[in-house]
C-alpha cells in the first residue's frame, strides 16, 4: 500500500513540475525575401534592447538548415530597430543600435528559389527560429 502511494505522490510531483515548465524557443512562420543573383544581400538582422533602449548583448545566430544553393553569412553591424508600435520599446526606433546581421548570397549565375532556417538566442537565453523562402532574380 505504501509503494501505491509513493508511486502516485511521484506522478503527481511529475504531473506538477512539467506544468511549470517554460517555452524558451519560439517558432516563426516562414518570411520571403527577394535577392539578387550573385550579390550578397542582407535579409535580416536581430537586436535585443532593455525598456531603457540600451544594448542588452547582442544575439547569438546559428544557421540550422543551410540553403542549398548559395551561402548564408552572420555579421556585426549596426541597425535602427523596428518595434511594433504597440511595443512599449518602440521608442528605440530612432536610433542604430549594435545588431547580429544574417546575409544571403547565391551560387553564380544561380536563379530559382532557395530556403534556409536560423536560430537566435538572445542573451535571456530565449530562443527563436527562422526560416527564409528566398527568390533569387
Amino acid at each position: 500500500m505504501k509503494t501505491i502511494r509513493l508511486v502516485l505522490l511521484c506522478v503527481g510531483v511529475g504531473a506538477a513540475v512539467a506544468a511549470c515548465a517554460v517555452a524558451t524557443t519560439k517558432q516563426n512562420p516562414a518570411e520571403s525575401r527577394t535577392v539578387v543573383s550573385g550579390s550578397r544581400d542582407k535579409v535580416a538582422y536581430f537586436y535585443n534592447l532593455t525598456d531603457q533602449c540600451q544594448v542588452a548583448g547582442v544575439p547569438q545566430i546559428t544557421v540550422t538548415k543551410a540553403p542549398s544553393n548559395g551561402t548564408v553569412t552572420i555579421g556585426a553591424g549596426n541597425d535602427v530597430p523596428q518595434y511594433p508600435a504597440d511595443n512599449p520599446r518602440s521608442v528605440c526606433n530612432q536610433a542604430a543600435v549594435s545588431s547580429a546581421e544574417v546575409f544571403y548570397q547565391s551560387s553564380p549565375n544561380f536563379h530559382g528559389a532557395d530556403d534556409f532556417a536560423i536560430s537566435v538566442k538572445f542573451s535571456s537565453s530565449f530562443t527563436q527560429t527562422y526560416s527564409y523562402n528566398v527568390t533569387v532574380n
